[in-house]
C-alpha cells in the first residue's frame, strides 16, 4: 500500500487535494472527517471514500498515531467483503486514507429504515449478515 510521505509533497488547494477532488461530505465523527472524493487519474476516473483526521486534532500526537495505525492496519486486510485501502497520505497536518466506495444503503441507514417503519430485519438476513461478517 503506498504511503506519501511529506518528501513526495502533499498539498491542499482551495480544499483540494492534488489527486482528489471533494464530492460531499458523508459523515463527520469525533476523530474522522468522511467524504466522497472523485479520483481523477487520466485512466480509472472513480469515486472513492476518503476518512481525514480532523485538523483539530492534527497537533494531537497520540489522535495522529492511532489515526496512523488504524490506517495501516485497514491497509493490510483482504477480503471481498471488505473495502479496499487505496492510498495512506501521512505529512503533518493532513493525515488521511482513501477506500474503494461500495454504492447502496450502509447497515444504519438500512437500520434507521427499519425503526422509522417500526419493522425489523429478518431473521434470515441477520443470520446471513452475521456470516459475512464473521468471514471477513
Amino acid at each position: 500500500m503506498p504511503v506519501t510521505t511529506p518528501a513526495m509533497g502533499m498539498t491542499a488547494v482551495d480544499g483540494h487535494h492534488r489527486w482528489y477532488r471533494f464530492v460531499r461530505r458523508l459523515a463527520t465523527r469525533p476523530a474522522a472527517e468522511i467524504s466522497l472524493v472523485y479520483v481523477p487519474d487520466g485512466t480509472h476516473d472513480q469515486l472513492a471514500v476518503m476518512k481525514r483526521l480532523p485538523k483539530a486534532l492534527a497537533t494531537d500526537s497520540a489522535a495522529v498515531e492511532k489515526f496512523r495505525v488504524e490506517a495501516r492496519i485497514a491497509s493490510m486486510l483482504e477480503h471481498p467483503a471488505i473495502v479496499r485501502v487505496l492510498e495512506v497520505v501521512e505529512t503533518p497536518g493532513e493525515d488521511f486514507y482513501t477506500m474503494e466506495f461500495v454504492r447502496g444503503a450502509d447497515m444504519r441507514q438500512l437500520m434507521d429504515a427499519l425503526v422509522e417503519q417500526k419493522r425489523t430485519l429478518p431473521l434470515d438476513c441477520v443470520i446471513l449478515i452475521a456470516i459475512e461478517l464473521c468471514n471477513a
